[in-house]
């Protein structure tokens, strides 16, 4: 059995865009073989992954989907995880031991044990950014020589931001005309 780690920005350009890409990496995957998949709960990317899991799952029912959390602690809030164990029964509940480690630390040794239990790491990673998260994932599966597949595009980023100029530039003129009235 095959296993993957997704992982990504908490900010996702191009939303259906990647929807769609995911879908098609991951559904080629699952062709190739990959039956275990690992998820984070901390952005977008990651509420993006475990949405299009759980859908494929639908499809291919023996794929299992993990949740992952950082540190047994996140796993004890009861309210929360009773509300999530009600609404996800397809999906496995799982962290790592990292108690131990410094608390700023958490996340990125949490991480690196995900991608030590995979042969392919899909990432959104935007190579230009300077959030350390993804890349740091991605400079330690390149390490572990694992396969790595990265959804994001240039091109994506600059539509992204065409449209968001765009956007912010006419708001901007409309609290302009508002101030000026």
């Amino acid at each position: 059995m095959k296993n993957c780690a997704l992982f990504g920005h908490r900010r996702v350009y191009n939303y259906e865009i990647v929807a769609q890409k995911l879908q098609s990496v991951l559904t080629e995957l699952i062709q190739q073989g990959v039956e275990n998949f690992y998820v984070g709960n901390k952005g977008v990317f990651d509420g993006l992954a475990l949405s299009v899991l759980r859908n494929l799952k639908k499809q291919y029912v023996f794929i299992k989907i993990n949740l992952v959390f950082v540190g047994e602690e996140a796993l004890r809030n009861r309210d929360w995880m009773e509300y999530k164990i009600a609404n996800m029964k397809d999906v496995e509940f799982l962290s790592y031991p990292v108690e131990d480690v410094y608390f700023k630390k958490r996340i990125t040794v949490s991480n690196q044990m995900m991608v030590d239990e995979c042969d392919v790491v899909v990432c959104f990673y935007d190579v230009t950014s300077i959030s350390h998260g993804v890349k740091n994932v991605w400079k330690y599966a390149l390490k572990k020589n694992k396969k790595l597949i990265n959804l994001f595009t240039d091109k994506q980023y600059i539509e992204w931001k065409k449209e968001n100029s765009e956007s912010f530039l006419k708001e901007l003129e409309k609290m302009k005309s508002k101030k000026h009235a």
